[in-house]
Parts: structure tokens; sequence; C-alpha cells
């Protein structure tokens, strides 16, 4: 009868393929676009906000404008009403000017009311719920400004647009990059342990036998795999590097695409 008796053993693995090499930079990308996504989100609001607020202004302005139109309304059909008490004008030319008051009026009210629903979006956006008075619209201003090919050349990359659809081609090369690796790369797997065994005391013949006894073993293995199946044309994981390859040709259409359309958005605005 053994008194005490200790194993114990530890051990550890490391698996090494050629798609680790480019996992960094694919988290690196991956934050990128992240951050694009958010600053075109916020863009995108503010640029809502923006043209909420002007749509405002505007509609203020088209109804004072009306306003003033329904007041010479008005105004002209309280001289023809005078005029025909005093029998200086016909019914005719009265309920003409009538007729010309209402259509006034009306119009005053349609653009109130079209007012009202852009004040209950712009609320809604914006969670503003106290009342204000719009600015004016600035004046219009001419620029001066060289070919739409010229400023979209200097100011493309600044797009956010831009910038996200030459993300998405980074990532895209970056997974053709992760691919070819993790399928013509070997596999190398290393593995090590440690074992020990250790005893104390024996009970023999009535008594306690004090000794000691341990041992000590280390092991260690290296194996190395090669993927002979990636050669294979047409296996899946030679299908997988050309799936990655045609997303980056995709992608860099994608990009082409983008740039050409931001020109096009230059040239409309320009002219």
């Amino acid at each position: 009868f053994n008194g005490l008796s200790v194993n114990a053993g530890v051990s550890a693995s490391f698996i090494f393929n050629g798609s680790m090499i480019t996992d960094g930079k694919g988290r690196e990308l991956a934050k990128q676009s992240a951050s694009l996504q958010y600053q075109t989100t916020w863009s995108s609001m503010k640029s809502a906000i923006t043209e909420a607020y002007w749509n405002l202004a505007a509609a203020d302005i088209s109804i004072n404008d009306a306003k003033l139109l329904m007041e010479d309304a008005k105004a002209q059909y309280d001289s023809i009403s005078q005029m025909y008490d005093n029998g200086l004008a016909d019914e005719l030319t009265l309920r003409q000017t009538e007729l010309a008051l209402k259509q006034t009026e009306l119009q005053v009210r349609t653009l109130e009311d079209s007012k009202a629903l852009l004040m209950s979006a712009f609320r809604n956006t914006t969670g503003i719920d106290f009342d204000f008075t719009t600015s004016e619209l600035p004046d219009p201003v001419i620029l001066s400004l060289p070919a739409p090919e010229l400023l979209a050349e200097e100011y493309s990359e600044n797009s956010l647009a831009v910038q996200s659809a030459r993300n998405q081609l980074e990532s895209a090369n970056n997974a053709v990059d992760s691919a070819r690796m993790g399928t013509y790369f070997p596999i190398l797997t290393a593995s090590v342990g440690y074992n020990y065994t250790g005893s104390g005391y024996q009970y023999y013949k009535d008594s306690w036998t004090d000794y000691a006894h341990q041992t000590n073993a280390i092991t260690g293995s290296v194996s190395v795999s090669l993927p002979i199946s990636a050669l294979i044309p047409g296996s899946s994981t030679s299908m997988a590097v050309k799936d990655a390859e045609d997303n980056a040709r995709i992608s860099a259409l994608s990009l082409q695409d983008t740039k050409n359309t931001f020109i096009e958005d230059v040239r409309q605005s320009v002219i």
C-alpha cells in the first residue's frame, strides 16, 4: 500500500497555417470598414437634417409669397366689391376676383399643410420639440471651378463612397492572399508535453517504509501536412481560391464604377 502517489502532466500544442499570416491585416481592414460605415451613416444623417431644414426655410418663403398674393387678391376683391356696390363693376368681374381670392387662400392653406408635414418629419429626425424660426436661404454663389475631371481626380479619394469601395477591394485582395496561403502553405503542427510521477510512504509488514520514487518525462512532436488536394483542379480548396479571386475582380470593377459615379455627380453639380 502506497501512502502517497502523485501523477501530473501538462501539454501544449500549436498549429500554424498560411492564413494566419494575413489575419492581422484582415482585422485592420475590418476596423477601417466599420469606421467608414460609421462616417457614411453620420454624413447621411447630417445631409438629411440639413436638407430637411432648408426645405422648411423654402416652405416659409413660399408661404410668405403666397400670403402677399392673397393680400393683393383681397385688396383687389375689396376694390371690385365696392365698385360693384356703386354700380361701377359688373357681377362677372366681382365673381372672378372672388374666385381669385379663394384660390390664393387655398394656396396658402395647402402650403401651410405641406410645411406642417415637413416640420413633423424634421422633428422625428432630429428630436427637436420646440418652436423655432428658420433662417433665410443663403444667396446663391456662382463658383469658378475647373473641369469636372480635374475636380474628381483631386477630391475623389476624400469621398466616403470611394474610400469604402477601396477598402472593399483591399479586403478582397487580402482574402485572396489568405485563401492562397491557407490552401497552398503547409500546415505545421507542434506539441510538447511533460509528465511527472512520484510516490512517498509504503506500508510493508506492519510498518511504514519511507522512500521516494519519481519519474519525469518530456515528450514532443512536430508534423507537417502538405495540401496536395489544393493542386487538383476543381477541388474544393482550389475553388475557394478561385472564388476569392473572382470577388477581388468584382471589387475592382465596383471601385471603378464608384469613381465614375463620383465624376458624373461632380459634372452634374458643376454644370
